[in-house]
């Protein structure tokens, strides 16, 4: 192996890309399952405590998920350059291997979100006739920029 690479996790990036999602499915799941609790243990009319109940979960809950799911799967991946391919794993509950020739790499694009260029990092996504436009990160890596 000539070297190799880990993704770099930024925790409070992490939170933000996710916060839509978040704000979204406190206010989905505070009234589904607000108003599913509601109907079937037959709480007062006047309460709304399931919908705050559900709402605080979903608020709390979806973040931790996010944030801790994202991490693990940071901490699992490596990516290994040898002298003719590429060969990297990523998951936590389902590794995936996968090893990309040089050869079969047609096109290279390295992409700076915002976030992202605060920190000199970028995602590298890599096009083969296989599987079309591949993202071989998850998450930002250091760019050659900034090596």
């Amino acid at each position: 192996m000539l070297f190799s690479m880990r993704p770099v996790f930024i925790g409070w990036i992490a939170l933000v890309c996710q916060l839509p999602i978040q704000l979204f499915m406190t206010v989905w799941a505070g009234g589904f399952f607000g108003g599913i609790t509601k109907s079937v243990f037959g709480i007062a009319r006047d309460s709304n405590a399931p919908f705050f109940f559900f709402g605080i979960l979903a608020f709390i809950g979806i973040p931790a998920v996010a944030y801790f799911g994202k991490k693990l799967n940071y901490a699992r991946t490596e990516y290994g350059f040898f002298e003719d391919r590429l060969e990297f794993e990523e998951g936590f509950f389902t590794i995936n291997k996968k090893v990309i020739k040089y050869s079969n790499i047609k096109e290279i694009t390295l992409r700076k979100g915002v976030f992202q260029r605060m920190y000199g990092l970028g995602t590298v996504y890599l096009a083969t006739l296989a599987a079309g436009r591949r993202r071989i990160t998850t998450s930002s890596t250091r760019s050659a920029s900034a090596m």
